[in-house]
């Protein structure tokens, strides 16, 4: 396909114009790698030349036919391809094996590509969302026909908005080297996500603003603001107030995006309905969902994008499952959230309850937390408290991110590994007056980092959502054990099950059982008075 342009996400910038800080900027020269399986590339070389320079690297294809001031033939087949918009590199077989960089062929001095046209049968780029700059018409002589006539377009200063935010102290990818969620990056179309470790990098220049990573992660470290989650509170909240104070205290509201517009002003819609537009469906995520439940709405119906990617699809279907079982769980029929096809829209609203019970008595004030997990979690108490649901946990399926940890006590030594691990402090430790393992339930996102870090092997996840706030919230102690006493100066100082795991891990060593028993049955400052005594007599 051509190159994904979303809508409004790149434009013009003026040579002596001046940038925002949070925009991204492009500058295009005018070098366009022109790529293919064979020699029939001539007629779209030639185009090209005529406003663009062009390098063509094609197996058989050695000569052009024209004025070569603007040209650079090239016989060779690229095998690699990496960057965006004015910053293209390239990689080409080699003869005797191997790759190389074809930067000396482009007339940049930084040796890269501003534009790439890949007329290969299967295209370099595989994402769904393609960078910017880059086109790929596949056989279709349609397609191909308009990235000739975008290319000459994309030359000179251009700028897009940096559409995501990120949070690394909210994020739960990674600690101490060791990998836990990996949400965003299994979602990004754009392949705009990368794992640096414990946390992750957005390459701002590839991200063309889908907002699935703000959608699929558990903690809001991922967060859209183009519309900011507040703007896209805040308009929610309009459209409840402004229904309730035209009589219509349960509202549907229609969630779709500005491209969607047009389609369903042809549709007759009920009284009732109040259309959000959002230039993103996922920036509208299940915190607006249960919110606006929770706020008296009758339903909330989510229209699907025909442009959306498979990755965009799979991940609002995802969510939708994950959020019916929540609403069933606290006592609230799923029915009244839905996501249809836009041909579908008007028998996804008749399926939404004409009445809610005591919508007409909730409250409009817009709660002031904007943090996407707390804003959740409320949604959903009040949800629970207006159907009188029962409190009992809610068994949930692998993946979601809410559940329990549990430590085996029989293995664990309350080393405190997983607290050191757990970046979401849903793990704590306690070491006085006995040492402590204690857990808040709803600060857990199931990473299962705590699990993964775990020398003992002694954690277990139990996805499931604690209906009860209030145990919920509470910490609760996993495990906990007596102090072992200095056998020199008797001050307390080891858990006894740490102790004795590490006892037994030194038994039967032929260097440390000697006299290693022994000091570690004594506190820190004995064991150092022992070891300097060793051998000298004193």
């Amino acid at each position: 396909m051509a190159a994904s342009l979303r809508p409004a996400a790149l434009l013009p910038l003026a040579p002596d114009a001046g940038v925002a800080p949070d925009a991204v900027v492009f500058n295009s020269r005018g070098v366009v790698l022109v790529i293919s399986d064979g020699p029939e590339i001539a007629s779209s070389v030639r185009e090209l030349a005529r406003t663009l320079k062009v390098v063509a690297f094609a197996p058989g294809y050695t000569e052009y036919e024209g004025n070569s001031a603007r040209v650079t033939v090239i016989g060779g087949r690229i095998v690699s391809l990496t960057g965006v918009l004015g910053a293209f590199r390239a990689q080409a077989a080699m003869p005797s094996g191997g790759s190389v960089d074809i930067g000396i062929s482009s007339s940049n001095k930084d040796g890269t590509f501003d534009l790439v046209l890949d007329l290969s049968k299967k295209p370099l780029f595989s994402s769904s969302i393609v960078p910017l700059g880059y086109f790929s018409p596949q056989g279709d002589p349609v397609v191909l026909a308009d990235a000739i006539a975008a290319l000459p377009r994309l030359v000179g200063r251009f700028i897009k908005s940096r559409f995501v935010d990120y949070d690394a102290a909210l994020c739960t990818h990674g600690a101490k080297g060791l990998h836990g969620c990996t949400q965003c990056l299994e979602v990004c179309p754009a392949q705009a996500i990368r794992s640096t470790g414990d946390l992750v990098a957005l390459d701002t220049r590839l991200c063309q603003g889908c907002a699935s990573c703000a959608l699929a992660c558990p903690t809001g470290a991922m967060s859209f603001n183009r519309p900011s989650r507040a703007a896209v509170r805040a308009s929610l909240w309009r459209l409840l107030a402004t229904a309730r104070s035209e009589g219509n205290p349960a509202p549907v509201i229609v969630a779709h995006v500005p491209a969607g517009a047009n389609e369903i002003e042809t549709i007759h819609l009920p009284n009732r309905v109040r259309t959000l537009q959002i230039d993103a469906i996922p920036a509208f995520g299940e915190e607006f969902w249960f919110e606006a439940l929770a706020a008296g709405a009758a339903g909330v119906v989510l229209v699907c994008n025909a442009n959306a990617t498979i990755e965009e699809q799979t991940l609002l279907d995802r969510k939708i499952a994950e959020a019916h079982a929540l609403l069933n769980g606290n006592g609230v029929s799923s029915t009244r959230l839905a996501i249809v096809a836009s041909n579908a829209l008007t028998a996804g609203i008749a399926a939404m309850p004409e009445f809610v019970v005591g919508a007409s008595e909730r409250p409009v004030t817009v709660p002031t937390a904007i943090v996407k997990r707390p804003m959740l979690l409320a949604a959903l108490d009040a949800l629970r408290a207006e159907s009188g649901g029962v409190m009992t946990p809610v068994a949930l399926p692998p993946g979601m991110p809410f559940g329990e940890v549990v430590a085996d006590r029989a293995k664990c030594t309350l080393c405190f590994a997983c607290v050191n691990l757990c970046p979401v402090v849903a793990l704590a430790a306690e070491r006085e007056p006995i040492p402590k393992l204690s857990f808040i339930e709803a600060n857990c996102v199931q990473c299962g980092l705590c699990k993964t870090g775990c020398p003992e092997k002694a954690i277990t996840l139990f996805p499931r959502f604690m209906v009860d706030a209030a145990a919920r919230s509470d910490a609760r102690v996993l495990h906990e054990d007596e102090l072992y006493c200095c056998v020199e100066c008797g001050t307390p100082f080891i858990s006894q099950r740490l102790l004795a795991s590490s006892l037994e891990r030194i038994n039967g060593h032929p260097v440390l059982e000697k006299q290693g028993l022994e000091l570690l049955r004594m506190c820190p400052t004995c064991r150092q008075k022992g070891t300097l005594n060793t051998g000298d007599g004193t």
